[in-house]
Parts: C-alpha cells; structure tokens; sequence
C-alpha cells in the first residue's frame, strides 16, 4: 500500500515537471555578428575586421576564450568567459568597446549583432524546401526574400541561417592587360565598386517646419548598372567604364 502511494505520487510528479526540449544553461557565452554587405571575401573580412574585433576585446575581464570565424559577406565571434564573471557587466563592456571602434570598420559592414547565449538559444528547428516543379536557385530565392523574413519576426528567433541552393553571385572578371593600359590597380577597382554600392544618409532638411531625411541611394539595381560604373576619365577624356576593362556576368554558385 504504501509503494502504490509512492510510485502514485512519483507518476504524479513526473508529469506535474515543467518539460524543455533543450533546458538553458547559462554557458558564459557572448556572440557578436557582424554582417558585411557586397560579398566581401573572407580573408579580406579577416584582415580588416576580425583583427580588429580580436584586438580590441581580447583583454576584456574575465574573459577565457576567444573564437573569430569568418566566411563570405559574415564575421562571427564568440566570446568565453570564467565562471565568475557577471555577464550583464560583461555585455555592457562588450558594447562599449564596439562603440570605441566602431568608426573603424569597413564601410561595408553593418552595425554588429549582440547577444548572449545558453544550449536553450541554439538551432533546433530546420526547414526543407523541396520540389519537383522549381529549381534550386528559386528555392534559395523563396527562402531569402520571404521565409527568413517570417522566422527572425516570430518571438524568440534570435537567428535565420539559408544553407544549400545555388546562389547568384555577380561575376567580374579583369582584363590585367586593359587594367595596365589604363594605369588601373586590382584594389582601385575593388574600392570604387565597393563605394558604389552603397546608400548613404545625406542628412536633414528643415522646410516650414517639416523636417525630411535626405539619402542617396546608390546600390546596384541591375547588372547593367555594375557594367556601366564609371572607372575613370582617360587622358583623352573618354569616360572608362567597368565594362571596358572586365567581363561582367551573372552565375550561380
């Protein structure tokens, strides 16, 4: 009688336990995202942010460990700290340290994404998209400019991951003997298309009261605007463009 209450009351139990599929766990764990437009290379990620971030927060207190990976258009890095050290203080040095720097990124970079993290905040939901009617580039398109806008707005989704699927890369490809003509370096090219592509804030205008934010927008739109970039002038005046001096395709990679 008195194993029935007992087993009765240890069923009851279980079943009255609050059930996690992956219980948090305070790991100590700061992770710093940083997206970086233009499909930047990641060893140029590298040298221009990565070591950077690594520089300036590798003497933060307490801290134990730091991880940098970087990978095209994206730089992640992971910060462990000792178990003694308050997190929230932790955080708070973490932002003014990326303040302190902050005029120091590419202009290509956006602001970093900051967060702290347990086992509770680590993917446990992925979605296939299959099917027998669209290609792949089509489903990674579907998944880019609809679905991964729908799960970063749902309550809780700190971040949405696109593996798999072809994407489409704009392709440019230099003529080293047309670039030497005109007296024109690799990095001339990468810096000028890299300022190009761009939307700046011009600033304010105050009319009757009404103020109005003034922004020049100056993305590409098309592959044609990418081949029409203006170069330089030549020393005969004729304006050089991207297409004079390289191939400009669209592929998928």
């Amino acid at each position: 009688m008195i194993f029935s209450a007992i087993a009765l009351f240890g069923i009851i139990s279980l079943y009255n336990l609050p059930i996690e599929l992956m219980p948090t766990i305070e790991r100590g764990k700061i992770s710093i995202i940083t997206y970086v437009r233009g499909g930047m290379p990641s060893m140029e990620i590298e040298k221009r942010l990565a070591k950077l971030l690594e520089e300036n927060l590798s003497d933060i207190s307490h801290l134990k460990h730091i991880l940098t990976v970087s990978k095209e258009g994206e730089n992640t890095v992971v910060l462990e700290f000792e178990p003694e050290a308050n997190m929230d203080y932790a955080s708070l040095e973490v932002r003014e340290r990326l303040a302190k720097i902050k005029d120091e990124f590419p202009r290509e970079a956006e602001r970093p994404v900051i967060f702290q993290f347990g086992y509770g905040e680590f993917p446990i939901i992925a979605v296939t998209l299959i099917s027998n009617r669209y290609t792949p580039e089509d489903l990674r398109k579907l998944a880019e400019d609809f679905l991964k806008e729908k799960f970063l707005r749902i309550e809780g989704v700190a971040r949405a991951e696109i593996v798999g699927g072809r994407e489409e890369k704009i392709m440019i490809e230099l003529d080293k003997r047309k670039l030497a003509a005109y007296n024109l370096s690799l990095q001339e090219i990468l810096d000028i298309v890299g300022a190009s592509n761009i939307n700046l804030v011009g600033g304010k205008i105050n009319q009757r009261g009404t103020k109005y934010l003034v922004r020049c927008l100056g993305e590409f739109k098309t592959i044609e605007d990418i081949r029409n970039l203006a170069i330089k002038v030549s020393e005969e005046g004729s304006l050089i463009r991207l297409k004079d001096i390289a191939e400009v395709k669209a592929d998928f990679l």
